[in-house]
């Protein structure tokens, strides 16, 4: 039987510059990926209830101060950008840990 050469056996068991840079920038990106997905899934029941609690809490005050109280110089849609702002800011948290979640 005869034996394999051992010089094609150098070359294809050591990797690549490109492929071992490819390798350690995947690595490092898990480094950081991890925990911040981690802090973030934590904070997200917090996040979640003062962002839809602002937004539920103002869209109800201008609707009060508005129809109710009339007051006069009320700012009603200035409140109600405020409020509706407030419940989209939770569109780019969830869009984050959406990034954050896929591992490549």
């Amino acid at each position: 039987m005869q034996k394999p050469h051992l010089d094609s056996l150098k070359d294809t068991a050591r990797p690549s510059p490109r492929q071992f840079g490819r390798v350690l920038l995947m690595s490092l990106w898990h480094v950081v990926r991890l925990p911040l997905l981690a802090t973030l899934l934590a904070l997200e029941p917090l996040v979640q209830s003062v962002f839809s609690g602002i937004a539920v809490l103002g869209i109800l005050m201008s609707l009060f101060f508005e129809f109710i109280v009339r007051l006069p110089h009320f700012p009603f849609a200035l409140m109600l950008v405020i409020s509706v702002g407030s419940a989209t800011m939770l569109m780019p948290y969830y869009l984050l840990i959406r990034l954050l979640s896929s591992p490549e």
